[in-house]
């Protein structure tokens, strides 16, 4: 299996808890199926957050390291089909 290297880097540095899942949920919807998405936060909820939101919506967590900058998460958009796309949009909707 390749590794989807990052396309696009979210960075949520200086944003508190929702706010970095909001973003990246976000963020996600603006990359293709397969495509991965780089976040870095400072936010320590989101090491727990994160891969939690990523498991719910049927992304893949590629990688997750604390560095001096801030935690880091490489997540893979989850590949969908025409049929799933639609529901996905509803299952993935935030308030």
């Amino acid at each position: 299996m390749t590794v989807a290297e990052p396309i696009a880097i979210l960075d949520a540095r200086g944003c508190a808890c929702p706010m970095p899942v909001i973003k990246t949920h976000r963020a996600m919807h603006r990359i293709a199926s397969g495509e991965a998405l780089h976040v870095i936060t400072d936010d320590k909820t989101s090491l727990q957050d994160i891969p939690l939101w990523c498991q719910k919506a049927g992304h893949i967590l590629l990688e997750t390291h604390e560095a001096p900058d801030g935690c880091h998460f490489v997540i893979q958009r989850h590949a969908l089909s025409n049929q799933a796309a639609s529901s996905d949009q509803e299952r993935d909707h935030l308030p």
